[in-house]
């Protein structure tokens, strides 16, 4: 036999581009010559034989659990068929009988239903999820992405043998549907099939030989040798020879071998960690993440069983719950390898959160919550903060997350910056109070990697602190909608693991491994101090209104009934009688379980796709479903807290007949005393006007307003902070000036004790006088409150993110503009009406509101909001020169600059502020406050509140309202509105700067007035005008933020948790007092671990505590059980 002749074209003969395309051809499907090229070697044997495949929908878009679907009404079906429409659930049970064909071979069942699904055994324990695809008969596994359609059923076939299992789908891709409720998704494969592993193994060395000559340099030695070896193995291939497919693995074998880098060299390492990012929701319900997080993790626990140095991590506490309770077989499984040092929980947090927008106390809990479950069912806390996908970063993250006991943070999402390119991988961040957390961004900039040639060389040199540390962090895995690794990226991975002529080598790890790693051998390490400010996604602070209108009142809500029910624990009746008449009183317990509940929720709504509103409308739905529940269960815990206390407030009249039970709460009705308690929950004092019910109008003989509504306004004068104060109704007097009205014909003047007000016939400001300063607010020749409507289509994300060039197109809103009336004319409150036509498709009611006390002008707002793509602002130019304005944060604030003479100033042309924003000079300023709104944009003396968006992706319909003048009136009566929007905002011009003026203080107060109780004092009791004094701090800008039981609470022991924050950049010591005697107290860091003890004074009970700028500080006090030892700390009402 003549030898093979040599006379060919050789590979430096071509042109390179030319190459590289032939290689392609060799593997590529879909084109002609696919049956001619590697593909057909990927499979020994394929056959639909011994397949019996039977489907029973579930009605109504039902998701069942598997006790209930076996049950299920199963008809036969076969490939082809269809199953829709989005969402539904469809169970499939799965009979196979191995055929001869397959006997001793390993056999795979392939279950490609082009959408999700999880297989469960017989005897319903989830074994691994699948993510399907398109059917092309020449799709596989190693062409790489998501496609996941392939179940091991056994090493070894044996003819005859019997198995059962059962599938679930649900009708939506891993990423999800978005707008489209009726997509139908076909049954592409149900099958047997046995792999032909030397053809699988080719496939997987040809891949990585094509990565590194289309991904390293082509001037390299590695992209030279890998161009040439492909193009070998190419050349070596015959169809239809399964000799040249073996000899083709065995050159490719060769190179990866002879490639093998030392064990020592000095090239930079990567530590990959596999991890599936899930949110929470995004694309999909809460419903649909309850399976996805079964799916993903089920299928990295085989992976595990396969692959022994394979580590993995997840995130998020809430999914690890859903877990458990769900599928209790499959979370046993991950506290194993979790012990194994296999499955990871990282994170520490309740979910992966929004951090812009959740209050300090918010923030505080996703960590107690999150690592707590860890710490129960893992055994330990966790120690790396892993918020890769957030929009931003908040400056007190570092001093909330190191409180935790977490040291290290970890995050990608700076890589998408519009404008400037963050400057660090590697570095120190340290927070608002100066505490540091070490913190690292991957450089190859992916949550989501392959596994591939790209992630090693982009590891490398996009490793913006190659000085000071050689180590990176690669994340591998299928995410967003879950999934994770798959078994191809770990045996890609394998063959470069420690590749020569690559630019880093990897080794496999966990988080705490790679950050430990990473503290010890890196040098200098920079640091960066505040906020990381993400420079996109900034239209997600006002996307989704009703959320951000939700969320803040939830907050509030929360707080409220922790420490009223905290107070209703510690307070005591302040007679025999009355405790002898309410024994539960005392044994009444603190909710704890129904908090828990409620916190949870709260913290869920707060994920970083869900009150940032970029979500789906199914998501939304949910969102209101759990807002409502939040509501309606703090409002009735309220309710019996402020009944238990109430017994505290009642005292029995000295030398009347006592008489029985009955008579004592059955007297007659004449003689009983309508009496309103009064608690301002905020840590300062307040003038208070309150609303009083129509049922004690009646008793009003001294000043008061009757509104349209039927309640009346009573000022029931100054409330000090931390405090409740009773007052008959009766005997209210009223000692504030009448606020006064004057009407010309360019508007109206308002007036009160602190400032002149002059509206416009439009309802702009014309002119706002503050009284104590005699400044006046509104720039010269300008409005304020004007409303502006700016064109909203950004390059990209529609629901995310605004375009500083969205500030050229702007416009008054209005043609025409708005018309006014009078509502209320005083004496103790004066409402002007304004109705704004907007555009022809939404308008605006809006009610300007001066009371007799308030410092600011209210703007109480309700839109009906339908539009595309336009966003809806109200600015004020105000008569300020400041080049930085004060924004609130968590816990403290944040300055920001009111100029855009950088790069990195312009792209801060919207930011995130709290409840209220600022601008000051020397003597003078002006804050901007809100009840939920959280989008400013100040330039030069321009300050924008942003009010409203239209994006229409991911939701179309997000925002829009219902075009119905008549549900304003509607929300007047229930507050209830579903699609429309309310909302306030409040302008507070201020004696002083920013230190001076008392603007966190009116910021919390506005978002949190004084809670009215109206009680009926029952015959045979009175009541004297009497307050108590619950906690009181003598320094003011030491807040009391939090009061609450501790997590761990024992019977018999009063231990509660009083949290404080300085709130301007102070540095001192403040005295802490309480009504209720403290027998012992310590700090604690937010997990409630004890600290330092703290010093209880001996002559008056009270506390030293010091304080540094923007430092949180906790407290774990002890109190006394007698109730003559806390009534001696202060005094306690007056019985008459």
């Amino acid at each position: 036999m003549a030898p093979p002749t040599k006379n060919l074209n050789t590979l430096q003969k071509q042109p390179r581009h030319i190459t590289i395309a032939k290689l392609d051809k060799f593997v590529e499907r879909g084109h002609l010559y696919e049956n001619l090229n590697l593909r057909p070697w990927l499979w020994r044997k394929r056959t639909e034989a011994g397949v019996s495949v039977s489907v029973y929908s579930v009605p109504d878009l039902k998701r069942i659990p598997f006790d209930e679907a076996i049950r299920g009404n199963y008809r036969p079906t076969r490939v082809g068929d269809t199953f829709g429409p989005s969402w539904s659930t469809h169970w499939f049970k799965i009979d196979i009988i191995m055929p001869a064909e397959v006997e001793g071979m390993p056999v795979s069942l392939y279950f490609n239903s082009e959408c999700e699904g999880l297989i469960f055994s017989a005897k319903g324990v989830p074994l691994q999820g699948l993510t399907g695809g398109d059917s092309h008969p020449m799709r596989s596994f190693t062409d790489g992405g998501d496609w996941h359609v392939d179940f091991p059923l056994t090493t070894k076939s044996v003819t005859g043998s019997k198995l059962s299992y059962f599938i679930e789908i649900g009708c939506n891709g891993r990423g999800g549907v978005s707008n489209n409720p009726n997509l139908y998704f076909r049954l592409g494969d149900a099958e047997l099939r046995v792999a032909h592993e030397v053809g699988q193994s080719l496939f997987n060395y040809f891949d990585m030989l094509c990565q590194i000559v289309k991904t390293t340099r082509e001037e390299e030695q590695l992209n030279a040798d890998a161009l040439y070896t492909a193009n070998e193995i190419v050349n070596n291939f015959r169809v239809g020879d399964e000799e040249s497919v073996i000899k083709g693995l065995s050159i490719a074998t060769r190179f990866f071998e002879t490639k093998k880098g030392s064990e020592n060299n000095n090239r930079h390492e990567i530590i990959a960690i596999g991890n599936c990012h899930l949110d929470t929701a995004w694309r999909w319900p809460f419903a649909e993440t309850k399976r996805k997080v079964a799916r993903s993790f089920s299928t990295q626990i085989g992976l595990m069983k396969r692959y022994p140095r394979y580590v993995f991590t997840a995130s998020a506490a809430q999914h690890f719950e859903w877990v458990r309770d769900n599928y209790p077989s499959l979370f046993a499984e991950m506290q194993v390898y979790a012990k194994g040092g296999k499955f990871l929980p990282v994170g520490g947090t309740w979910v992966e959160m929004d951090t812009n927008m959740p209050s300090g106390e918010a923030l505080v809990r996703q960590f107690l919550y999150g690592q707590r479950f860890f710490e129960k069912h893992f055994g330990e806390r966790c120690r790396v903060f892993w918020l890769p996908d957030t929009f931003g970063y908040s400056s007190q993250l570092p001093q909330i997350a190191k409180s935790a006991g977490i040291s290290y943070f970890m995050t990608t999402k700076l890589a998408w910056n519009s404008m400037n390119k963050f400057p660090h991988t590697t570095f120190n961040w340290k927070g608002l109070d100066g505490s540091t957390v070490l913190a690292h961004l991957p450089p190859n900039n992916n949550i989501m990697s392959q596994g591939t040639i790209k992630d090693v060389v982009d590891s490398a040199f996009n490793n913006r602190d190659n000085m000071y540390s050689r180590k990176s962090m690669v994340i591998y895995g299928n995410g967003d909608g879950g999934g994770g690794p798959l078994a191809h990226m770990l045996d890609k991975m394998k063959l470069i693991e420690n590749l020569e002529g690559l630019p880093a080598k990897i080794t496999y790890g966990g988080p705490n491994e790679f950050f430990e790693s990473l503290s010890q051998t890196s040098k200098d390490i920079v640091e960066w101090k505040g906020e990381l400010y993400f420079e996109a996604h900034r239209g997600t602070y006002t996307t989704a209104g009703f959320v951000k209108k939700n969320n803040r009142k939830c907050e509030t809500l929360l707080k409220q009934v922790e420490y009223l029910h905290s107070l209703a624990i510690l307070s005591k009746p302040n007679s025999r009688v009355a405790a002898k008449l309410n024994p539960s009183y005392y044994a009444g317990p603190y909710p704890k379980e129904e908090l828990d509940r409620l916190w949870k929720l709260q913290l869920l709504c707060q994920f970083h796709d869900v009150l940032p509103g970029t979500s789906i409308g199914l998501v939304f739905g949910d969102a209101k479903r759990i807002y409502d529940d939040i509501q309606r269960s703090c409002e009735k815990l309220i309710k019996e807290a402020l009944e238990a206390l109430e017994n505290g407030f009642v005292g029995v009249a000295e030398k009347k007949k006592r008489g029985s039970v009955f008579d004592l709460f059955g007297g007659k009705k004449e003689e009983a005393i309508i009496s309103a308690c009064v608690l301002n929950l905020t840590p300062w004092p307040v003038d208070s006007l309150i609303e009083l019910s129509a049922v004690s109008v009646a008793s009003l003989k001294h000043k008061h307003q009757l509104t349209k509504l039927g309640t009346a306004l009573v000022y029931a004068g100054k409330i000090e902070g931390s405090s409740s104060c009773i007052r008959a109704i009766s005997d209210i007097k009223s000692t504030v000036d009448d606020v006064k009205l004057r009407h010309d014909d360019k508007g109206y003047t308002l007036e009160n004790q602190h400032f002149i007000l002059q509206v416009d016939v439009h309802g702009r400001l014309t002119s706002l006088i503050h009284k104590a300063s005699g400044r006046e607010t509104i720039d010269s020749d300008q409005l304020g409150n004007v409303l502006k409507l700016f064109s909203d289509c950004p390059l990209q994300f529609d629901a995310w993110d605004v375009e500083p060039y969205q500030l050229e197109v702007g416009w008054d809103a209005g043609a025409p503009l708005g018309s006014i009336s009078v509502e209320e004319s005083g004496p103790l409150r004066v409402v002007l009406k304004v109705r704004h036509e907007l555009t022809e498709t939404s308008w605006l009611l809006q009610r300007i509101i001066v009371t007799a006390v308030d410092e600011w002008v209210d703007f109480d707002t309700f839109v009906e909001w339908n539009e595309n793509r336009v966003m809806l602002r109200v600015e004020f130019p105000v008569a300020v020169n400041s080049d930085v304005a004060t924004y609130e944060t968590q816990y403290g604030v944040i300055q920001r600059p009111t100029h855009y003479n950088t790069s990195w100033d312009l792209a801060r042309f919207e930011v995130c502020g709290h409840r209220f924003a600022d601008v000051s000079e020397y003597g003078f300023g002006v804050a901007l406050l809100n009840d939920s709104k959280y989008g400013y944009g100040i330039k030069g003396n321009v300050m924008r509140l942003s009010l409203l968006r239209a994006p229409k992706e991911p939701y179309d319909q997000i925002d829009m309202g219902q075009s119905s003048p008549r549900i304003y009136f509607l929300r007047m009566l229930t507050a209830k509105v579903i699609g429309s929007h309310s909302f306030k905002y409040a302008l507070y011009p201020h004696k002083g700067s920013f230190d001076a003026g008392s603007v966190v203080q009116k910021g919390m107060q506005y978002n949190m007035p004084p809670i009215v109780h109206e009680m009926l004092v029952p015959w045979g009791h009175k009541l004297a005008m009497s307050t108590q004094n619950y906690f009181a701090v003598d320094a003011l800008n030491l807040v009391l933020d939090t009061f609450k039981r501790v997590e761990d609470a024992v019977a018999g022991k009063l231990e509660f948790i009083l949290r404080f924050y300085e709130a301007y950049g102070g540095r001192g010591v403040a005295r802490f007092t309480s009504i209720f005697k403290i027998v012992k107290a310590s700090f604690a860091n937010i997990m409630e671990d004890d600290c330092n003890e703290v010093a209880v004074d001996e002559a008056d009970g009270s506390l030293l505590i010091p304080y540094s700028p923007f430092k949180i500080v906790t407290l774990k006090l002890f109190f006394a059980h007698s109730a003559s030892e806390a009534s001696s700390q202060a005094g306690a009402l007056k019985m008459i």
